[in-house]
């Protein structure tokens, strides 16, 4: 009795310590992710093409299957999930994430107020959107399967990053419905890439 309890315990402390290395193992990689993103989007705002499709590719090689390409999208979650969120500091503006800040405001025009606080966060945004967009380029699926084309991937890739880029170009204008516009086309862009790309 007392052996098998001793196996018990045992086993638990060892799915114990696996969590504990999983988790491990991915909050490392997600911080990867963010510091690799964030280096692409400051090589994007400097208009240095070439040292953004750099480190992109350096990060997409380092994907050993298509579907990784998630965990660097991860960077688009509430900076409280580990993404790195909207501004420099946490939750001055909310939503504190790009994918949830990017559908408010496609839904609605902000106000000229919250323009003229927020322009230069929603700007930064743009560039850490298009950024995945270059990491995106740099890794397409490795073959078509069924509707998931890489061609379609490449072309939903590339207007990810140029609506991203009209966004950021709408944020400096501090115009409302400028950058309700930009937001909107660019959600829409990810809609249909996600219509077919993700898994239900």
């Amino acid at each position: 009795m007392n052996r098998a309890r001793g196996w018990l315990v045992g086993l638990g402390l060892l799915a114990l310590g696996l969590v504990i290395t999983l988790a491990g193992r991915s909050t490392g990689g997600e911080e990867k992710y963010k510091k690799s993103v964030l280096k692409i989007a400051a090589a994007i705002e400097k208009g240095n093409s070439a040292a953004a499709q750099a480190e992109a590719k350096a990060l997409a090689k380092s994907l050993k299957d298509f579907d990784e390409i998630e965990d660097v999208m991860s960077v688009f979650k509430l900076r409280e999930k580990n993404g790195i969120g909207v501004g420099t500091k946490p939750n001055a503006i909310i939503p504190d994430g790009i994918e949830l800040k990017l559908l408010a405001i496609g839904r609605d025009a902000p106000g000229q107020a919250t323009v003229n606080k927020e322009a230069e966060a929603l700007e930064k945004m743009s560039y850490v959107i298009a950024a995945v967009a270059e990491v995106a380029i740099a890794r397409p699926p490795d073959k078509d399967e069924g509707k998931k084309k890489k061609k379609d991937w490449l072309e939903w890739s590339a207007s990810m990053e140029k609506a991203a880029l009209d966004l950021a170009a709408a944020a400096k204008t501090k115009n409302p419905t400028a950058i309700r516009n930009a937001a909107a086309k660019l959600n829409s862009n990810c809609n249909e890439c996600h219509g077919t790309f993700r898994d239900q």
